[in-house]
């Protein structure tokens, strides 16, 4: 079978992608150009559009962000190109990256509702929930901080932080530290999760989730066949429910 051409959007956002440098310039004229050199990120340096009028939707907005990701030339000084003036955002997803702090800082700017932060190891969980605006605390759908962790660079870890977005109705902490306390936590005080993924996180009693049984309709996990025994002893309780449970690779339960 052929492939179907890519549309003259995407054919345009990839020759933008793959010529950022053309667009961009260092707000500092002595700033070097970050992608060709050392993968260290120095604080100073910040990119923004030679255009300073230029503006762009927010469907084109999100689709540069992920050919920039997507083309492994995302890093803190690009993502200063996503200012407010410039760009609008409200799904960001950031993945297997170096970006810190210094560069997620501009998602203050924007009313995000979806967030996909994976394998991220330069900037905490509630770092990263610092970074939204109070706007985006208060009215976010969507997040999915799988592979990211909950300790900062001072070791400390404020994983209570998470319960601030309390309008989530989808979270996925798969392979944090996210410890018991946290778990109940989410479960008392996040009141609209419809989706919740736990897998591999020391989480090992999940009488919790009967907190959300009125509204849960998946939640995701991958323990050991000790862990699966935990969902079949919930599996009772949620009779009267509809919802899925991944326990594992190879196991789903509908309850």
């Amino acid at each position: 079978m052929f492939k179907s051409p890519q549309s003259l959007e995407e054919l345009c956002l990839d020759g933008i992608a793959e010529n950022i440098e053309l667009y961009v310039e260092p707000v500092s004229k002595k700033t070097s150009w970050c992608i060709y050199l050392d993968s260290e990120e120095r604080p100073e340096r910040k990119y923004v559009f030679r255009d300073p009028g230029i503006f762009l939707i927010q469907q084109i907005s999100e689709k540069l962000l992920s050919k920039l990701l997507e083309k492994g030339l995302l890093c803190d000084a690009i993502l200063h190109i996503f200012s407010e003036q410039n760009t609008k955002l409200r799904s960001v997803r950031v993945a297997n990256c170096k970006v810190s702090e210094y560069g997620l800082k501009i998602l203050n700017n924007h009313k995000i509702t979806e967030l996909e932060c994976i394998n991220l190891r330069n900037i905490s969980i509630p770092n990263i929930i610092d970074c939204l605006s109070d706007w985006s605390q208060a009215n976010i759908v969507n997040v999915n901080f799988t592979r990211c962790t909950f300790i900062d660079t001072s070791r400390h870890s404020y994983m209570v932080k998470i319960v601030n977005l309390k309008n989530l109705r989808s979270l996925n902490l798969s392979y944090t530290e996210l410890n018991q306390h946290c778990f109940t936590m989410i479960c008392t005080d996040l009141q609209h999760l419809e989706k919740l993924d736990i897998s591999g996180t020391p989480v090992k009693n999940l009488t919790p989730l009967l907190g959300l049984c009125k509204q849960i309709k998946s939640i995701g996990l991958a323990f050991s066949n000790q862990g699966d025994k935990h969902v079949l002893s919930l599996y009772k309780v949620y009779r009267q429910s509809i919802f899925d449970v991944q326990a594992s690779a190879s196991h789903s339960f509908i309850c």
